[in-house]
């Protein structure tokens, strides 16, 4: 009998091992370990991360799982990833998977400007919550988290290649919808679970797989990131008992890839097509240095150079103006026809003019950038009505240009953002940015040695030493 797409992907999580993994794939897995750990911290002290903390202290349990942050406990392994998924995305400050490369039309674009890359999402924020969830209570080493942290993110990645742009461009949350998936892979992983039974948790990850655009800017979008991780530590730990479930969730006509794709995927056979060098984290996953929409980061990083160079002044600016192609506007305008003034902050974190306008007045993007208060000034929201975006399928590449009130015009070509995949950022910025967010709800010293067992995670001979250090009870 042929072996089917998810016998072949069951079998790679199961035999996945440390010294098969490419060095780059493990620095890759580490630094997205690291950042997402981060952003549980911090998201730990935002008003949905207290209010998605408070409903997982409803179970609490003294032998459970680790919630981290400003206000630790333990509880349920499900809660737990739960709870420590929507604080990872609560900022939507995490790193994200993409190959499509929303400032130039290249190979992974098509005639029509339409991309034919994939945009998996924020894996890290559904994968770090069930390997801390399921490593805490298999006593897990660090070596091992590392092996599932890898193993989840590839079958997300496999599952992303498989079903094509389509799911997303349509309204899916790939984070969340391929997220359950990548933490099943991990979660059962850490279990030790068959490859008969790993299908089987596929299987009962995908009936619960889930998320819509629709919630992009409010607290239920990084809900389904917590939603993602906690459905695949559910259904791994589910899949140990024995339940049943389809065995090709994958490959049947009826299941996961079928459905989901909306008619634009690939098929189940191209589930095991893979990149150069046999590991998507080679490439694509890039980190945030701004804490907004993927979409969004070069464009804003590019007018707040432009703003220093030239010591910009909104009162002399007559129009902001950025060419953009056709995957960036279906990202950064919201709903993809149109854009509106903010009324809220975190729907600022998706919407470019809004960006660009806050990054020229103030020449920074940060944490206070996103919040109620700071979308309600009157010079933003003026100069907000002086910014526009004009789709251009045929530009090539993304420009930025103002126009200023005495005749000029300054331009840009819009770029890499500092934490693309393909930039070899200094490792001081990944360190700054943790000490930053960690710093917000512990002392400084203690936040420089969890970094340091972070950084070092394959060192560690049980991960519950880092989790106890990152858990504020």
């Amino acid at each position: 009998m042929n072996q089917t797409s998810t016998q072949a992907l069951s079998e790679f999580v199961v035999n996945l091992k440390l010294k098969d993994i490419p060095h780059q794939v493990q620095e890759n897995a580490r630094r997205s370990f690291i950042d997402t750990l981060a952003c549980i911290l911090i998201g730990s002290r935002e008003d949905g991360g207290r209010l998605i903390s408070r409903y997982g202290r409803s179970n609490i349990s003294k032998h459970g799982s680790s919630v981290l942050g400003a206000e630790g406990y333990r509880t349920s392994p499900s809660d737990a990833a739960l709870v420590n998924g929507t604080l990872a995305h609560a900022l939507d400050y995490d790193d994200t998977y993409s190959t499509i490369e929303y400032a130039s039309v290249g190979r992974d674009s098509g005639e029509d400007g339409e991309p034919e890359g994939m945009s998996v999402g924020h894996m890290g924020s559904c994968l770090l919550p069930a390997v801390l969830a399921a490593g805490e209570h298999t006593g897990a080493s660090g070596v091992q988290a590392l092996e599932a942290y890898v193993a989840g993110f590839e079958v997300a990645c496999r599952l992303g290649h498989a079903m094509g742009f389509q799911h997303y461009s349509k309204g899916y949350h790939s984070t969340s919808t391929l997220g359950c998936i990548g933490a099943a892979a991990a979660s059962a992983k850490l279990l030790g679970l068959s490859a008969e039974d790993t299908c089987t948790a596929f299987a009962i990850a995908s009936s619960q797989a889930g998320g819509l655009r629709a919630n992009f800017g409010t607290m239920a979008k990084p809900l389904q990131a917590g939603n993602g991780a906690r459905s695949g530590v559910f259904a791994a730990f589910l899949a140990k008992t024995g339940f049943t479930a389809c065995k090709d969730v994958f490959g049947d006509e009826l299941g996961y890839l079928s459905v989901l794709s909306l008619g634009g995927g690939k098929g189940p056979e191209a589930i095991m097509e893979l990149p150069d060098g046999g590991f998507h984290l080679l490439r694509g996953n890039s980190l945030k240095f701004l804490p907004c929409a993927n979409a969004l980061q070069s464009s804003l990083e590019t007018m707040i150079d432009l703003s220093k160079e030239h010591d910009l002044r909104a009162e002399n600016v007559s129009e902001i103006q950025q060419t953009v192609l056709m995957p960036r506007y279906r990202v950064c305008t919201k709903d993809g026809v149109s854009y509106n003034m903010p009324s809220k902050g975190l729907e600022g974190k998706f919407i470019l003019p809004f960006g660009l306008a806050a990054a020229l007045i103030d020449r920074k993007i940060s944490l206070s950038t996103f919040t109620d208060e700071y979308v309600q000034r009157a010079d933003l929201r003026e100069l907000f009505q002086r910014t526009n975006l004009v789709l251009d399928s045929k530009c090539g590449v993304e420009s930025l240009k103002v126009r200023m009130q005495d005749g000029r015009v300054l331009s840009a070509q819009i770029g890499a953002s500092k934490g693309h995949w393909s930039s070899m950022f200094p490792e001081d910025m990944l360190r700054d940015k943790f000490l930053d967010c960690a710093t917000e709800v512990m002392p400084e010293q203690q936040a420089a040695e969890l970094f340091g067992l972070a950084n070092d995670l394959e060192t560690l001979s049980n991960v519950g030493e880092m989790i106890d250090l990152a858990r504020m009870d």
